[in-house]
């Protein structure tokens, strides 16, 4: 009975490593004394309560402490990312043949200034809500951020390609900031799943299966 009940609570916590391995550690422990003073496996999982509920728990008590995590890792991401969005087209871009930037490079640009504008400080309200236990509202905030910060850097790599088209002796600044904004991507992606893959059904999502 303890070994179906542990199997089936880590099915429920495959992915949530920040708490899978130490829960498991811990309610196999509770359940194998509470089943030798009882005398009985089926009775001490009786009573301890059902696998659902105690994974509930469980995330809901981590939650907090990943999304302040993984905000903070996205507000880190966001500051690297001024190297391709800023730092590299400034310090390597040889001087444009034009007088008045051309429109289609002009709103791109904007796109991806002012969605970067706009993550940061939705991340900052992620990390607040954090600290505070509002979790909700900071999951909210940190996939509002998420996804603006993917709309800027998608607008970035579109310009800086474009831009390379339209500017001889481009190739250096294409070949340092596409890289480097792939990066910024991966690390920003890997904050935001960190955050929803530990947060319980009734906060990351609307069904009733944490799996």
């Amino acid at each position: 009975m303890i070994d179906a009940y542990l199997a089936e609570l880590g099915r429920m916590l495959r992915f949530r490593f920040l708490v899978r391995r130490r829960l498991l550690a811990e309610v196999e422990d509770h359940l194998r004394d509470s089943a030798r003073a009882l005398g009985s496996e089926r009775e001490a999982v009786a009573r301890f309560g059902p696998p659902g509920t105690v994974a509930s728990a469980a995330l809901r008590a981590v939650t907090p402490r990943s999304l302040f995590w993984a905000a903070l890792l996205l507000l880190g991401t966001l500051s690297v990312y001024t190297l391709p969005l800023y730092a590299i087209p400034e310090n390597t871009l040889p001087p444009a043949p034009w007088d008045e930037r051309p429109g289609y490079l002009t709103w791109k640009l904007y796109a991806a200034l002012i969605s970067f504008a706009v993550a940061g400080p939705a991340a900052l309200a992620a990390l607040v809500c954090a600290r505070f236990g509002w979790s909700r509202v900071g999951l909210a905030a940190l996939v509002f951020s998420a996804a603006a910060f993917a709309l800027s850097a998608a607008a970035a790599a579109v310009l800086a390609v474009q831009w390379a088209a339209a500017v001889p002796g481009s190739t250096m600044t294409l070949a340092l900031a596409l890289p480097a904004t792939a990066l910024t991507v991966c690390l920003g992606g890997s904050a935001v799943a960190v955050a929803i893959l530990h947060a319980p059904a009734s906060i990351g999502g609307r069904g009733r299966s944490l799996s």
